[in-house]
């Protein structure tokens, strides 16, 4: 009896300290929500004709700005919801596994916002590639710290995005003649709705579990 009452206190301790490792918040709302701002940004980058570096980087950097201050939103009201911090030791880690490629993403945008001011061409697709990229690296370094889809996630922005640097470089025509915002909206807004939604069922199946 002693023996198995060990074993069974040893594995609540285990549960306990991997759940406190990992970063519980429900990242389906968050995926939705940035899937739903991202394609409303392309619908707005048309109207406003974001047709210039500086124009296209400022843009879609405030696009960006917008979904990190919603998520924010979300997980503060999740976590008062559930009535515990916000500022959690996963939090903690979720934001200084990220921040390096933000850093690296926000330094691609303002280099193209403090230089000239001339048609797009195809810088838009430079930043798009980039932005694809170091975004994927940004969540699969976060991914460790999170239960389940997020590395993935990271992988197929990655991919995309290498995918996209292999078309550039060989000047394919059909890609080179498809917009820069087009191609966000695409790429970002579809591939968060994709992501959004297999992250809705996997968490059900998760908390059922």
């Amino acid at each position: 009896m002693s023996s198995n009452w060990a074993e069974e206190n040893i594995q609540v301790i285990r549960q306990l300290m991997e759940r406190s490792a990992v970063y519980r918040r429900r990242m389906a709302p968050m995926m939705l929500a940035a899937a739903v701002v991202g394609t409303l940004g392309g619908f707005g980058a048309d109207l406003l004709k974001v047709e210039t570096p500086r124009l296209f980087a400022g843009y879609w950097g405030g696009v960006a700005c917008s979904i990190l201050l919603i998520s924010g939103y979300i997980v503060r009201s999740q976590a008062i919801r559930n009535r515990e911090t916000f500022w959690t030791a996963p939090t903690k880690r979720i934001f200084v596994a990220f921040l390096p490629s933000l850093l690296m993403g926000g330094a691609v945008g303002i280099a193209y916002m403090v230089g000239p001011e001339t048609a797009i061409g195809l810088s838009g697709h430079v930043m798009l590639i980039a932005w694809c990229i170091l975004y994927g690296l940004g969540l699969h370094s976060a991914g460790f710290f999170v239960a389940k889809g997020i590395r993935r996630m990271g992988w197929v922005f990655i991919l995309v995005g290498l995918f996209c640097g292999y078309l550039l470089i060989v000047a394919n025509p059909a890609f080179l003649k498809v917009t820069a915002n087009f191609l966000m909206t695409a790429i970002f807004g579809g591939l968060h709705m994709f992501s959004g939604i297999y992250l809705f069922y996997t968490e059900q199946r998760d908390d059922v579990a």
